[in-house]
């Protein structure tokens, strides 16, 4: 892929602008919040313990509209898990928003 990259300060600074902005939900559906999440976790600064992490749950919450999509080793069956040992991105269903990203504890 051949993208032109700049940097420095954007022109056109009217974010609060309406018109010909889209307006639908940014991610939709479950399917969307874990590419998205995939992509976010791919780019983030990791151990090597955190990059075996892969998506292992999604959960909605639905009066925040709100996206989680959980991370964490994939592990054989008979294997016991470790608390703890996770990572977990939460985004807004309406524009995308990452709200948090955190560590279990």
């Amino acid at each position: 892929m051949n993208l032109e990259f700049k940097r420095g300060i954007f022109y056109n600074k009217n974010w609060d602008e309406k018109a010909g902005t889209y307006q639908q939900d940014v991610i939709p559906d479950e399917h969307t919040a874990i590419k998205v999440a995939i992509q976010i976790f791919n780019g983030m600064k990791k151990n090597s313990k955190m990059e075996k992490y892969v998506p292992q749950s999604v959960f909605y919450d639905e009066n925040d509209e709100i996206w989680i999509v959980s991370f964490w080793e994939e592990k054989e069956v008979d294997e016991m898990l470790t608390v703890g040992d996770d990572c977990s991105i939460a985004m807004k269903r309406k524009d995308g928003q990452v709200l948090r990203i955190w560590f279990g504890e």
